[in-house]
């Protein structure tokens, strides 16, 4: 073999093994992407549903005087929702930088900076879910009028 047909051997040897590595790349991020697109998607309709459901309830309330207090918790509420539901919508802004810092520099995981950008966006999102049902629920215990009964004694809200 001559060192020319040799130093091709050796060329043809080298892509062949980046190919292999690209290939298991690939497959991994194909099965890591449906996974995460799963959880972006349950990101968008868990602020959208909760918006919408507490949309819903502002509608019915406005008209109730005993709703009066609970109001401004119900809309801060909503606006919570909405800004997980632009956190949420920004993630496929997000995923696409990351894919073409990849490409680029070749870093995969958590060293990748647009990979801990996806990671803080989206538990930013579900946070904003459960600070608005927690600011509801809070504003609904604050709201409830507990009154005074016979003896004197706050009335329990669940008689057991």
């Amino acid at each position: 073999m001559t060192p020319r047909e040799q130093r091709l051997r050796v060329r043809e040897i080298q892509l062949r093994e980046r190919e292999l590595a690209l290939r298991h790349w690939q497959g991994r991020d194909a099965a890591a992407s449906r996974i995460a697109e799963g959880g972006f998607r349950s990101l968008f309709v868990m602020n959208g549903l909760g918006a919408l459901a507490l949309g819903a309830f502002l509608a019915v309330a406005i008209p109730m005087p005993e709703a009066e207090d609970l109001l401004p918790f119900v809309i801060a509420a909503i606006a919570l929702h909405a800004l997980g539901l632009l956190l949420a919508a920004s993630l496929s802004w997000v995923r696409y930088m990351k894919r073409r810092y990849e490409d680029r520099r070749d870093r995969h995981g958590s060293r990748n900076p647009w990979w801990w950008a996806t990671v803080a966006i989206s538990l930013a999102s579900a946070l904003m879910f459960l600070f608005g049902i927690a600011f509801v629920v809070y504003g609904g215990f604050t709201a409830l009028d507990l009154g005074d009964d016979d003896n004197g004694q706050v009335s329990r809200v669940f008689q057991t």
